[in-house]
């Protein structure tokens, strides 16, 4: 289990570069009413806060996983990208490495002791290794790149509608396709992604909500809401959204933060409330 403890302790983008930012939250308010969540649909869960600790407010983040003990950060915008191991008691980086001025940086999972991170648009999946974040090379990507998880099989990969692609680890090639629903209605905006407890969560880009899916059939099991982890410095309608969810399966605590924010935070989340009929099996294994 990853020793945080004692740090926390005291857990089409196009269309944003044509509006400004409250005037894209009333837009995007006004297209998607139910902020992904259908009437009637799944249950909310309930959380608490665990601590909290710095976070880096220059950083755009665009991913967020522990893995073996270390947090890495996929941080975006042209010119600014970067792949970073960073110090969960400063939020400051350890080691990075920096995207050419034409990628832009996005989710960010990993297979094999290798780390895996998506660009938006350029359809690149650059690998690096996770020891020393030395560049590994690329593969396709097969579209656009806004989240990723690993699920011990597949890599899953989000482009802001209501569908998650699988891909092949060995090539990035296509697997199958899900398409994610709340009572029957789509939920999109999918975005930043973690794949915790046999179940895929996914931030809905421009809320503070996280979706907690089925795998099987893209079916929502449930809802986090996460309004209350928002620092007052990142006002809803602006560019400094939520996104970045790591899970840690040594704690079962998950750890959020938000493109600009200041702090990162740590969460434990009561499960139990779960909709019954697609529950995951429990036996599953946790997959970073």
């Amino acid at each position: 289990m990853i020793e945080f403890r004692r740090f926390f302790l005291s857990k089409p983008r196009p269309l944003s570069r044509l509006l400004p930012p409250l005037a894209l939250f009333l837009t995007l308010t006004a297209l998607f009413p139910a902020a992904g969540r259908a009437a009637s649909g799944a249950p909310e869960l309930s959380w608490r806060k665990a601590g909290e600790a710095p976070h880096d407010e220059t950083a755009f983040t665009q991913g967020l996983l522990l893995l073996d003990g270390k947090l890495y950060e996929s941080t975006g915008l042209y010119g600014h990208s970067e792949l970073r191991r960073i110090d969960p008691a400063t939020g400051a980086a350890l080691e990075r490495q920096v995207l050419p001025a034409r990628l832009f940086g996005e989710g960010l999972a990993a297979s094999g002791g290798v780390l895996y991170q998506l660009t938006w648009k350029e359809n690149t999946v650059r690998k690096y290794s996770a020891a020393t974040l030395a560049p590994l090379g690329e593969l396709p990507q097969g579209g656009e790149g806004w989240g990723l998880a690993f699920d011990g099989r597949d890599f899953i990969r989000s482009d802001g509608s209501n569908r998650l692609y699988f891909h092949s680890p060995a090539t990035f090639a296509p697997v199958r396709t899900i398409e994610v629903t709340d009572n029957g209605a789509p939920v999109d905006r999918l975005n930043a992604l973690a794949f915790v407890r046999g179940m895929i969560l996914a931030n809905i880009w421009y809320s503070d909500k996280i979706a907690v899916i089925s795998p099987a059939g893209g079916k929502v099991l449930g809802w986090l809401d996460m309004t209350a982890l928002r620092p007052a410095s990142c006002p809803p309608g602006s560019e400094k959204v939520f996104n970045g969810i790591a899970y840690d399966p040594g704690s079962g605590w998950l750890y959020l933060t938000g493109k600009l924010w200041p702090r990162l935070f740590v969460v434990e989340v009561d499960w139990r409330g779960l909709a019954s009929p697609d529950r995951p099996n429990p036996a599953l294994k946790d997959a970073q």
